[in-house]
């Protein structure tokens, strides 16, 4: 059974996490942006049953850098990619009505 993957959008003082959960259900949460949020972050995916969770956040500057650090560091998998192609991914994919 694959892994839910771990979207995080990335600000200067704190991230958005979003989990996609089988039967395509969305958690949300949001942790400041420092160690004692990266740790928060790792007990919530605990919580969730979870803890190893694929993350993916955009290459927006150095805001992300330290999280993907941590995750890293904690034997997670951490996908950096450029916003343009998420972007352009977006957009090709057709809106349901």
């Amino acid at each position: 059974m694959p892994l839910p993957p771990l979207a995080l959008d990335i600000s200067q003082l704190k991230f958005n996490a979003c989990l996609l959960r089988a039967g395509g259900q969305l958690r949300h949460q949001v942790f400041p942006n420092h160690p004692e949020g990266f740790a928060r972050l790792s007990e919530w995916l605990g919580t969730q049953g979870v803890a190893p969770a694929p993350a993916c956040l955009e290459a927006t500057g150095t805001a992300g850098d330290a999280l993907a650090a941590y995750r890293h560091a904690h034997r997670h998998t951490v996908s950096i990619v450029n916003p343009a192609q998420i972007r352009a991914y977006a957009q090709s994919v057709p809106l349901a009505h």
